[in-house]
């Protein structure tokens, strides 16, 4: 837990929560969690790593920190339109998408991608995460 001085909204909802609240979005299409999140390698000092893919986007943001459960929280946003692209160019978003965990998927759009990616040694695993803000 950090103890920060101003508060998210969703400092005080759990994971799962906040990703039904998200999931109960119109404009989400999927949420996928990255990194520790949800792994068994996820411990006391882990932050949670969330991608968020949707329709559009209302603000020009890509990328989010909040927190969540008392947790520092990265949320990773991409649209529907930037996901093929962005699987063909980045290494970073398919190493994601690849080792994710698919908590919401409207339209099977995630499990698709998840099915067509390369194989996991055709990946380098060296692309910046400063990239994926372009």
């Amino acid at each position: 837990m950090v103890d920060l001085p101003l508060r998210s909204v969703t400092d005080d909802a759990s994971l799962e929560a906040v990703a039904a609240r998200l999931a109960a979005q119109a404009s989400v299409a999927g949420i996928l969690y990255i990194g520790s999140t949800g792994k068994d390698h996820f411990h006391a000092a882990s932050d949670y790593d969330l991608l968020l893919l949707v329709d559009h986007r209302p603000v020009p943001v890509q990328y989010l920190i909040t927190t969540i459960a008392g947790r520092l929280s990265d949320i990773i946003i991409v649209t529907v339109d930037e996901l093929e692209t962005r699987l063909q160019e980045e290494s970073a978003l398919v190493n994601w998408l690849g080792q994710g965990q698919i908590v919401y998927d409207r339209d099977g759009l995630l499990a698709s991608a998840q099915a067509h990616l390369p194989a996991p040694e055709a990946i380098s695993r060296s692309t910046p995460i400063a990239k994926l803000n372009h």
